[in-house]
């Protein structure tokens, strides 16, 4: 039976990039591997090494982590499942793009993380993810994660009765902090086609709410393999979303380089890959 694994890219890249990224230990794996990669439904603007690299379209999907926007591109997922039958695994890497200063998001642990707290007691909908430079994830619901609308430039004087009756915490641990990369700003793409969701104009209060394992009991509860760099601006992020994993079932290459996937460790990868697939199969 086919391995099928389901791969998000990241901000301001694209299917065939992300496929182009991971074909150095994806080559290494058994035939039986499948692997299907997908594009986001949102364009954006991408770093400018990448764009020297590879030509666009640049996606994303979503511009900014609010509840909303979650929402739809959580939907958005589901929407794709729907049409290529079940997988057994979620890849994806998170791109961060430095021209902008909206930050990544880890988007294949959002979906892990959501999934898991709309049906608690229903089988996970993947066996084992592969997160590769993954920053925090972020919520659909105002009842989970830390409120960082102050992060991104939005008043607490929008709606906050909203989300007073959830009691959220509303502080982010400092070292999680990135000034220059933190804050809300769409600015930089003005010039970009933007989507119809990405066009319309905020109809109600925005709500910004990142999962975090202080604030939240979640927890991802299916091998996962966690894959970043020492030198990458997310790298405090990363570790605390292994914190947000099943501890027993998480597998760690902790390397000294950006953030990237470091083709020389392909074999290293591969490792953890299969270590992750045969605990599914236990």
């Amino acid at each position: 039976m086919p391995c099928r694994i389901l791969c998000l890219h990241g901000m301001g890249i694209n299917s065939q990039i992300f496929a182009s990224q991971t074909e150095s230990f994806r080559s290494l794996l058994p035939s039986d591997y499948d692997f299907t990669f997908v594009d986001g439904p949102t364009t954006c603007k991408p770093e400018v090494a990448i764009a020297k690299v590879y030509p666009g379209p640049y996606l994303c999907w979503y511009r900014t982590p609010t509840t909303e926007s979650v929402t739809a591109a959580h939907h958005h997922v589901k929407s794709i499942m729907a049409e290529n039958g079940s997988f057994d695994g979620i890849m994806g890497f998170s791109q961060v793009s430095f021209t902008r200063s909206v930050p990544s998001v880890s988007y294949e642990a959002l979906i892990l993380t959501n999934l898991a707290l709309e049906n608690p007691s229903a089988p996970p909908l993947f066996k084992f993810a592969i997160l590769i430079g993954s920053p925090l994830p972020f919520s659909h619901s105002l009842m989970y994660g830390i409120d960082t609308r102050d992060y991104f430039g939005v008043s607490y004087n929008m709606d906050c009765s909203v989300l007073a009756r959830y009691n959220r915490p509303n502080k982010v641990p400092t070292y999680l902090i990135t000034p220059d990369r933190y804050l809300k700003d769409d600015d930089d793409d003005k010039d970009f086609d933007r989507t119809e969701e990405a066009c319309q104009q905020p109809t109600a209060a925005m709500f910004y709410q990142m999962f975090h394992s202080t604030s939240d009991e979640v927890r991802m509860d299916i091998p996962t393999v966690h894959i970043f760099g020492r030198r990458d601006p997310w790298y405090l992020h990363s570790k605390d979303v292994l914190q947000l994993a099943c501890a027993e079932r998480a597998s760690v290459l902790e390397h000294c380089y950006g953030h990237e996937v470091p083709r020389h460790l392909s074999e290293e990868i591969c490792d953890l890959i299969e270590s992750a697939v045969a605990l599914v199969k236990v």
